[in-house]
């Protein structure tokens, strides 16, 4: 920190000119002791009427030489010294003819050594302070330059406290017009540094709270994306979602504090980037971590249910004899079944990615040939057993009616509106689906239903089932159209709500 404002006399400061006139005014004064003679030169060589006044005029001279060359404290002892003179002179030397003309030198020296002490004061300090806007405006450059820094911070907040302790030991010299006319822009120096320590204290707390997260989101971000396993992958995606939305939150809350200023720029992995772009790029970062999770999720249940009927059919081919093949058709039509519907029922929902490649029994295939083989390879497989493939189509029915049945019912218990018509929009399909087929089996000129042998009870039962599943659907749809209408009215209550 710089060298405190010296009050009085400079010339008790440590600077080294100063040191230096200190000796040179103590060894004059020791020679002139010594000699016995003081600050007054004796002029023997003049006749005694001119003697007095000489060593008066070379006395006023030394004075101002003194003064001139900033050595207050010599001048200020000749100064005594002549005053001491001027007030024993003899008669001789008063009577000269200028010997007024030495007093009035004499008396203006003392407002002259005033006023020179002052302004050297001035002087002085506005160097001083000058020097700490330089130093100060060094500081704010490197600090912007490299980054806030808890060492450089440090310095500039006790710059700013030197500076303002200087000022405020200046006040007494604002009758000076160059001091007056000089601290204006001081001050505005000093108010222009506390702003940017206040700035970046701001961006060291933030840098320091911040840069963690984002550094461990880009992490999770990368192992993400790596070839690693779906269930690895899907808990770093998680992790990199949740360190992007720590990084959106600090920046929420870093907004409102003080010493905020976008145009400061925040080191970390994401490079260096004001507070506003940070929050764009960890928002965008969140999503589309949260998306591919939902993607990892999507192709795991699809990967599943691939390998599952991998599994299968790859039994199958496997069984010997008639019997064992028999036996696993079934679990082979099940396994083929919910690879369809594992592809059938998602591509509507967040994470569906029709490039990703499925490694299967069939070849490694993108998801729409994923869903042909599968159906494909059921088809076939139904062919082969065409009362097994009757028998997996009631079952299929059955359960299918059973789900919708379950969503109407559940409707009934449902907590919220949007879970209501969700439920009831899958009864609705489910009995939809339902009459579809039950009017596709109950044909009984059908080829393949006649190979499969199916009995009147069979038919029957259809017929009765596709009644049931036509009053069930009705009514759901009845159900439906009451829910939606009553979430209408609450949301459009709820909008005119909120403009009141």
């Amino acid at each position: 920190m710089g060298t405190k404002p010296v009050q009085g006399n400079r010339t008790s400061g440590s600077h080294p000119t100063r040191l230096w006139q200190q000796f040179m005014t103590a060894l004059t004064v020791m020679q002139c002791l010594c000699c016995g003679i003081g600050y007054r030169a004796a002029r023997t060589d003049l006749p005694k009427e001119e003697r007095g006044v000489a060593e008066l005029t070379r006395m006023v001279l030394d004075y101002k030489t003194a003064l001139k060359k900033r050595d207050f404290d010599l001048a200020e002892k000749i100064l005594e010294a002549l005053d001491n003179e001027i007030a024993n002179v003899d008669g001789v030397t008063r009577s000269h003819p200028d010997f007024e003309e030495v007093n009035r030198a004499a008396e203006k020296a003392r407002p002259a050594l005033v006023a020179a002490r002052r302004r050297d004061r001035v002087e002085h300090l506005l160097g001083k302070l000058r020097g700490d806007i330089d130093r100060g405006e060094s500081l704010c450059i490197k600090l912007t330059k490299d980054g806030p820094s808890a060492k450089l911070l440090e310095e500039l907040n006790s710059l700013t406290e030197s500076f303002n302790a200087s000022l405020t030991g200046g006040e007494t010299l604002k009758e000076d017009r160059l001091y007056s006319d000089s601290v204006p822009p001081i001050v505005e120096a000093l108010g222009r540094f506390k702003t940017r320590a206040a700035e970046f204290d701001w961006l060291l707390q933030l840098s320091r709270e911040l840069v963690p997260p984002i550094n461990r989101a880009l992490a999770a971000e990368t192992a993400a994306k790596s070839d690693t396993g779906l269930k690895d992958r899907m808990g770093a995606s998680t992790a990199a979602a949740a360190g992007f939305a720590e990084c959106t939150e600090i920046i929420t809350r870093y907004r409102e504090a003080d010493g905020y200023n976008d145009q400061l720029k925040i080191q970390s992995g994401l490079g260096d980037v004001s507070l506003d772009e940070a929050g764009l790029t960890c928002e965008m970062r969140r999503a589309g971590a949260d998306q591919l999770r939902a993607t990892l999720e999507w192709q795991q249940g699809v990967d599943t249910a691939a390998q599952a009927a991998s599994r299968a059919v790859e039994a199958l081919k496997a069984s010997a004899g008639a019997d064992a093949a028999l036996a696993l058709i079934g679990p082979a039509l099940e396994a083929l079944t919910e690879c369809e519907r594992s592809i059938s029922t998602t591509r509507d929902q967040p994470g569906f990615d029709g490039s990703i490649m499925f490694k299967t029994i069939f070849g490694e295939l993108k998801v729409r040939k994923l869903y042909e083989a599968c159906n494909g390879e059921k088809e076939r497989l139904a062919k082969a057993n065409p009362a097994l493939h009757w028998k997996s189509a009631i079952d299929r029915l059955r359960k299918r009616v059973g789900e919708a049945k379950n969503a109407l019912n559940a409707a009934k218990s449902a907590t919220t509106p949007e879970e209501k018509i969700k439920t009831l929009w899958t009864a609705v399909g489910g009995y939809a689906e339902c009459l579809e087929q039950t009017q596709h089996l109950n044909v009984t000129d059908n080829p393949k239903w006649k190979r499969a042998n199916p009995s009147a009870r069979d038919f029957a039962w259809l017929h009765s089932l596709a009644k049931t599943c036509n009053t069930q659907q009705a009514r759901a749809k009845s159900l439906l159209d009451r829910a939606e209408s009553a979430s209408r009215s609450k949301k459009k209550k709820s909008r005119r709500k909120r403009q009141r």
